[in-house]
């Protein structure tokens, strides 16, 4: 999470008293890394089979696209980060 949270794909928890708000994404200043990969958010979830399952599934719930496709950035850069991490090539069946 702290990949995503350093370039601000992820949700931003507010606390007041006893209340818990999410409003909205982490602001950084990674801006214009997150500007790609919302663009490739779009690319992404008409050719990545995961990432079309969580944007469907979110959907479903009732959440806006924007959030949606900001959701499916944070996936992007898991994703992204793994196949870096392992030093494997993608595996679009990968469970």
């Amino acid at each position: 999470m702290g990949l995503s949270k350093y370039f601000g794909v992820v949700p931003r928890m507010y606390h007041s008293g006893n209340k818990k708000i999410t409003i909205g994404k982490c602001r950084t200043s990674k801006g214009f890394v997150r500007s790609i990969l919302y663009v490739c958010s779009s690319s992404a979830i008409r050719f990545n089979a995961q990432c079309k399952a969580l944007f469907e599934r979110i959907l479903e719930k009732g959440k806006g696209k924007k959030t949606t496709l900001i959701a499916v950035c944070n996936k992007l850069l898991r994703q992204a980060f793994g196949i870096i991490n392992n030093k494997q090539k993608y595996q679009p069946n990968y469970i």
